[in-house]
């Protein structure tokens, strides 16, 4: 079996009022392409994946 594992993505958080939505979106996408091309079977997020409890939409999307 193949875990990928990963951790504290923070989706939504801002850095001086910067949204990071755009590098989060390239990270998940980097996370997705090695899950497909290690033929990966278990994809495991510890930790915080989403910053704040009340979420934008786009950060869900």
């Amino acid at each position: 079996m193949r875990i990928l594992h990963t951790s504290n993505c923070h989706l939504g958080k801002t850095l001086d009022h910067y949204f990071r939505l755009d590098e989060q979106q390239k990270v998940m996408q980097e996370i997705i392409h090695i899950a497909d091309s290690q033929k990966v079977d278990v994809v495991l997020i510890a930790g915080d994946i989403f910053e704040q409890f009340n979420l934008s939409v786009n950060a869900i999307i």
